[in-house]
């Protein structure tokens, strides 16, 4: 039996993904499983090797000719898979796709004609999606009663290995010691504007932490931000080091080295929750019981109006408890 299964959008939603995957693997053993990714997410493939049998990487299907070039795509694999799976929200360029691979497939649908391409359709339910995590309504387009508990959570191991990434100045040998600086992690970089701490928010949450803890700081950035970063770094009241990584295997690796983690909601929490990192991430009108990440380590504060009104005695007391609970 082959099997596909298609999750080919950013790495958050990925990771939510893992419990599916682990899911078709463990009721069909004996299949030969196909994940499709996105191309910035192809980085992750050595991971999912522990549960597909191939990792192919999609193309974005973009502009003016995306549906010619989904066809084109489809035709390419059609009549190739005896299942296909899918639990991203229904969009219509995925329907058209699954349409032209001709195989029996899972999927979210909603009343509309491209979701009568899919043969064995489930509703999508915003309302019900709301109120569980992302990965477990993921999960239920597959199993419709799954929960997904602790023991679902995906876990990326021994990163250096993996991505053949040296050790760098920053990689331990041995546990923290009590008398050294602790590792935190903040992001440059958000696309949500009520996920983002204003910089003297932040100046001042961190100096109230390194009243308490010996504090280094790393930045991390995306896209066009590192101007930022470099900025926010200046003027951290603590020792502050811009993080240089062009990969995404290298950012995990430097993620990896961290001792805690302060973000806004994002990608960056999903892939700390892999890692197993302590963190702490604040929410703006995000729902938590939607997108918390998957991690006993983590601690989520939201205030609907944006993160800028969540009190910082709250971010600083919730980054000393889950330091003190490692």
């Amino acid at each position: 039996m082959k099997i596909a299964i298609f999750s080919h959008t950013h790495i958050g939603t990925l990771i939510c993904n893992w419990p599916l995957f682990a899911a078709v693997r463990k009721r069909y053993p004996q299949a030969e499983i196909t994940a499709f990714l996105a191309w910035r997410n192809r980085e992750l493939a050595p991971y999912l090797l522990h549960l597909c049998d191939h990792v192919v990487v999609m193309p974005d299907f973009v502009g003016k000719k995306k549906y010619l070039a989904v066809l084109r795509y489809g035709w390419g694999y059609r009549k190739q898979f005896d299942l296909v799976v899918c639990g991203l929200e229904p969009r219509k360029v995925d329907h058209i796709l699954f349409g032209v691979l001709g195989a029996p497939t899972i999927a979210y649908v909603e009343d509309n004609w491209h979701g009568r391409l899919i043969s064995q359709p489930v509703k999508f339910d915003i309302p019900a999606m709301r109120q569980m995590r992302h990965a477990q309504y993921i999960l239920r387009v597959f199993e419709p009663d799954a929960v997904v508990d602790p023991s679902r959570f995906p876990r990326f191991d021994d990163v250096r290995r993996v991505f053949r990434i040296p050790p760098s100045a920053l990689t331990r040998t041995q546990p923290r010691q009590p008398d050294e600086p602790v590792r935190l992690l903040i992001s440059a970089t958000n696309n949500r504007a009520d996920a983002r701490m204003d910089t003297a928010r932040l100046i001042s949450v961190i100096g109230a932490l390194a009243e308490q803890i010996p504090l280094q700081v790393f930045v991390c950035w995306l896209g066009q931000d590192q101007p930022k970063a470099v900025q926010l770094a200046a003027a951290m009241p603590v020792p502050a080091e811009v993080l240089d990584t062009p990969s995404l295997g290298e950012f995990m690796a430097a993620l990896s080295d961290m001792d805690l983690v302060l973000v806004g909601d994002g990608g960056i929490m999903h892939m700390a929750a892999a890692l197993d990192i302590p963190q702490v991430v604040v929410f703006g009108s995000t729902l938590v019981t939607e997108w918390a990440p998957m991690s006993e380590r983590a601690v989520c504060l939201r205030d609907e109006r944006g993160v800028n009104h969540i009190a910082e005695s709250d971010i600083v007391t919730a980054l000393l408890r889950q330091l003190h609970a490692t």
